[in-house]
């Protein structure tokens, strides 16, 4: 997507009048802290799946004036929230990192997690027409928390964060017959997909997963009838999304070890898609034939 986000500006160079004239300059220090939390902003919305990023520092910033415009180049140091992108939240009013408590031999054990660490490098446009900044390009890396941070000799229970599997999609479809059971949502959910899984270590096994979920075709009643009927998930603008944190402790004596938390999302509706949708109706309606 950089790729494309460059050749974009290198059209806009090569379409520039000779009058106007381009440089490229550091930019502002009294304002780049909000134009990289606006930029950031427009990357997360962009995004279709994970957790928010949140704005660590800006690493680096230039700007390409072009004429009555303006070209934005950041590179920003960025921490995963515990927002879910289906939320649509703001980073701003997201916490990060988690306290897990788990129960050992009596005793209360809480160990935090740190959130994956990332980089951004991102490219805004302004023009002078329409003000707010466009979104032409982001490529964002993370980098998981190394796993010596999250040892701890001394405490009872052992955090390791694992690699997500298959396995674990099974695992997070279990937690989710609970959900599915006690909600009164019509119809049933299905794990769309897993993003994070946490195992944990003490007297007991257990799992703490953050995944997502999208309603499916298959309605409660129907399901009841012909409980071998074949689930699919609605499309995007019919289906409900939602996102779930479960705890999911493997104990033969604890057979409902299970506790699952999660939010539900409107359909999804994709802003650019609108926006495509409003300008061919005013096109239309512009040019009658």
């Amino acid at each position: 997507m950089l790729l494309l986000a460059s050749a974009f500006v290198l059209t806009l160079l090569q379409g520039s009048n000779a009058q106007n004239k381009t440089s490229v300059t550091p930019a502002d220090c009294n304002t780049i802290e909000t134009d990289a939390g606006v930029a950031l902003d427009l990357v997360n919305r962009h995004r279709r799946d994970g957790y928010v990023f949140g704005l660590f520092r800006v690493a680096d910033a230039h700007k390409l004036h072009i004429g009555n415009s303006s070209v934005l180049y950041l590179t920003l140091d960025v921490l995963e929230t515990e927002c879910p992108v289906l939320s649509r939240r703001h980073w701003e009013s997201c916490e990060y990192g988690e306290i897990y408590s788990t129960a050992s031999n009596g005793t209360r054990a809480e160990s935090y997690v740190n959130n994956d660490f990332g980089q951004c490098k991102i490219i805004t446009y302004t023009s002078q027409l329409l003000k707010k900044p466009q979104l032409y390009g982001f490529n964002c890396t993370l980098s998981p928390v190394p796993p010596d941070l999250l040892e701890c000799k001394d405490c009872p229970v052992k955090v390791e964060v694992l690699e997500v599997t298959e396995q674990h999609k099974n695992i997070a479809a279990k937690a989710l017959k609970k959900f599915n059971s006690e909600s009164n949502h019509t119809n049933y959910f299905d794990v769309d997909k897993v993003e994070k899984i946490l195992k944990m270590t003490a007297s007991r096994e257990g799992h703490i997963l953050g995944f997502s979920i999208k309603e499916t075709n298959c309605s409660k009643s129907a399901q009841q009838a012909e409980p071998t009927l074949q689930c699919d998930f609605l499309d995007d603008w019919h289906a409900y999304v939602g996102f779930c944190k479960a705890r999911v402790i493997s104990d033969a004596e604890e057979p409902d070890g299970t506790d699952i938390s999660c939010e539900l999302y409107s359909p999804w509706v994709r802003p650019h898609l609108l926006k495509c949708l409003w300008l061919y109706r005013h096109t239309g309606d512009s040019n009658p034939t």
